[in-house]
């Protein structure tokens, strides 16, 4: 992978530790080509709660039918658990999409808000 884009990922890979680097994060998101548009949100989703100012991008990118990564858009969503109450709108109707990856992932992530919202523990994350 490109340099740049590692160091993107690396961002995600601090989590909450990462939280400086999220306004970096979201200026360079719209710009971005693919590989590292991606690369972005799932920093932010790496970030989790911490990037909660990304919501209004992510929320965006989901509502967005030209995007390719709205189901990464929904992971990174439910990795931010109750932070991203304000997306289940968003992440609702995703699960009346044609894509039966962003279907999935939406389910998903609204699992981890609720769960999250209750004060549940939240399931063991897979390398996000």
């Amino acid at each position: 992978a490109h340099p740049e884009i590692l160091v993107i990922i690396t961002f995600g890979k601090f989590g909450a530790e990462g939280r400086d680097a999220v306004p970096l994060l979201m200026e360079k998101l719209k710009p971005a080509k693919e590989e590292r548009h991606r690369a972005i949100i799932k920093s932010l989703g790496g970030i989790g709660a911490e990037a909660r100012q990304a919501l209004p991008l992510l929320r965006a990118e989901l509502r967005d039918p030209a995007s390719k990564d709205r189901a990464c858009a929904a992971t990174a969503l439910g990795c931010m658990g109750a932070a991203a109450q304000e997306a289940v709108a968003e992440l609702s109707a995703a699960l009346k999409s044609d894509d039966d990856l962003l279907k999935q992932e939406a389910r998903i992530a609204l699992d981890k808000i609720k769960r999250a919202r209750a004060g549940l523990p939240m399931p063991k994350e897979e390398d996000f």
